[in-house]
């Protein structure tokens, strides 16, 4: 059976199942933070505009796919493993954005201030 027209021949690669996808706390002056994620290699810069090293939220890492990375590195053994991965991490992930004070408990406040 021949593929459909259009059709892509490889699966996209989730970042956040990469070795280089990195968690880091965003901290204000005040103390609070956020946890955030980026590419340690860099790859998620686009154009000469963006930022230097543009980052997510936590609870939005899954979304980040790329078609294909030079640097890919994957945390899993298999695509078996892969996939068992990410769904555990989808239910561990946060369902929002979660601001914590200097302490490391998780506050009432939706923004960093």
């Amino acid at each position: 059976m021949s593929k459909p027209q259009g059709s892509k021949s490889r699966a996209q690669i989730r970042c956040a199942d990469c070795e280089h996808c990195r968690t880091f706390r965003d901290t204000s002056d005040s103390g609070c933070y956020t946890l955030k994620i980026r590419c340690a290699k860099g790859h998620w810069r686009r154009g000469k505009t963006s930022q230097k090293n543009p980052t997510y939220q936590m609870h939005t890492v899954l979304r980040r796919v790329v078609p294909e990375c030079a640097d890919y590195a994957s945390l899993s053994d298999d695509e078996q493993d892969r996939a068992l991965y990410l769904d555990a991490l989808e239910d561990d992930l946060p369902v929002e954005r979660i601001v914590y004070d200097a302490s490391g408990e998780p506050t009432l406040h939706t923004e960093v201030g």
